[in-house]
């Protein structure tokens, strides 16, 4: 297992991506930004499994809605306990 960290724009918060080399899918925690992700899914040739939410705040769900619109069917995971301010 690989783990790939981005630093988003919106508050210098992170992104990851949890990978391995052998499979196509990835799962993203986090999706602060988009656009570096998707170059990056790009030159791997790689696709989003699932999201995972460690809470709700703003860096760190600003890109949901980039990944939900290119994977429709994308799950993502979160805490009751996330939604909560």
């Amino acid at each position: 297992m690989q783990i790939k960290k981005f630093v988003n724009s919106i508050l210098s918060s992170n992104t990851y991506l949890i990978y391995t080399e052998e499979e196509k899918e990835v799962w993203l925690i986090d999706p602060g930004d988009s656009h570096q992700i998707f170059d990056w899914l790009k030159v791997q040739d790689k696709m989003i499994k699932g999201i995972l939410l460690t809470h709700y705040h703003i860096d760190h769900i600003s890109g949901v809605n980039d990944f939900c619109e290119k994977y429709l069917s994308l799950k993502i995971y979160a805490s009751k306990l996330s939604l909560v301010g």
